[in-house]
């Protein structure tokens, strides 16, 4: 049996814009997260968000 290798998420991304308009930094954090989760959930599926 072949157990899970561990999976480290790396957000290299600094967006200039959310940095000069603090309003729109949590837009940018929340796009972040919502891509880790698609790619955990539906594109690897070692991730269920129920």
């Amino acid at each position: 049996k072949l157990s899970r290798p561990n999976l480290f998420i790396l957000n290299n991304r600094w967006d200039k814009a959310s940095s000069m308009e603090p309003e729109m930094e949590q837009k940018v954090k929340d796009q972040h997260m919502e891509r880790c989760v698609n790619l955990l959930v539906d594109e690897l599926g070692v991730y269920s968000t129920a």
